[in-house]
């Protein structure tokens, strides 16, 4: 192989030697050890790195077989929850969700309300963490939901499996004396079922609660929701909210983990719609579930898809 480099600018004197020598395999050396190297700029480096992990990323998703999937569409506009100043300091914060399609077996429904109880008692750490309610969406009226604080005297709820309206003091009253007859006809020193939460809002000048669009009372964390949204074995479509006194990374927590342990439970795909909160100026608080939510290990062996 013959390589003319005649024609060619050189300033280095040694190669311009070897050139005019002729001496293909010396110049070629020579190039190779004393030309300068070139590397890539370290932000085409990181973006060529990225792109590269994007593209396992790909090839690794294609390779896995899930056994389920979570379908996730974006939020409808004509639905929100709209959070007021008040639920400040008393239980400041609230996600949700709505999962589309939902077919209860006897089984499963059975199965459902028992999660609800276990994750109450684990992941939302006896309801100091946070607390889910569950409702019947087809049985809310069209509209915005609220969430607010009433005092305990306005608050008005018809509770879970019961007939008649009652006060949130008047309930709180209630059952804090079942709880002390429960105590003593027990003979022990602690509560059980929904009495062993009464403390968490013990002392509150206000209630929180989630009103319907005809300013019903449809959930007073933490202590129960309204019968008037009671799911059942009929139940397709279902609205769940999460709230907190800690944190808005707490009500998301406990949401992905109850999507994430839904799917196991009803063995079933999960469409799940994203809920918008905002508060009362019309600003967005958060918006369920966003991108960084629902991002489980690929042990967890369910594919999300997401709408772009």
């Amino acid at each position: 192989m013959k390589i003319d480099l005649k024609s060619n600018p050189v300033s280095d004197r040694r190669l311009l030697k070897l050139i005019d020598q002729c001496r293909t395999k010396q110049i070629l050396d020579y190039v190779k050890q004393h030309c300068p190297k070139t590397t890539i700029p370290d932000n085409k480096a990181k973006e060529k790195k990225k792109n590269k992990k994007a593209s396992d990323d790909e090839d690794d998703e294609l390779n896995v077989n899930y056994k389920h999937s979570i379908n996730i569409t974006t939020y409808d506009n004509s639905f929100k929850i709209v959070v007021t100043n008040s639920v400040t300091n008393i239980r400041d914060h609230i996600a949700a969700c709505l999962v589309n399609g939902i077919k209860f077996t006897e089984d499963t429904f059975k199965k459902f309300i028992q999660l609800q109880n276990k994750l109450h008692d684990t992941v939302c750490e006896k309801r100091n963490f946070a607390t889910i309610a569950t409702h019947d969406f087809n049985k809310l009226p069209p509209g915005d939901l609220i969430y607010t604080t009433a005092l305990p005297n306005e608050l008005v709820i018809k509770p879970l499996n019961k007939n008649d309206p009652i006060t949130g003091a008047n309930l709180f009253g209630k059952l804090q004396a079942e709880a002390n007859n429960l105590r003593k006809e027990k003979k022990r020193n602690t509560y059980s079922g929904i009495h062993k939460y009464l403390y968490l809002i013990e002392g509150k000048p206000q209630y929180p609660c989630l009103l319907n669009r005809n300013n019903e009372v449809i959930s007073f964390p933490p202590l129960t929701n309204s019968d008037i949204s009671k799911i059942d074995i009929n139940t397709t479509k279902i609205f769940i909210e999460v709230t907190s006194t800690i944190s808005q990374h707490a009500c998301k927590k406990v949401l992905d983990t109850l999507l994430k342990e839904m799917v196991t439970t009803l063995d079933q795909d999960l469409d799940v719609q994203q809920v918008r909160t905002e508060d009362h100026n019309g600003q967005t608080k958060v918006v369920y579930p966003s991108k960084t939510d629902l991002n489980f290990e690929k042990a967890v062996n369910i594919k999300i898809l997401r709408q772009h």
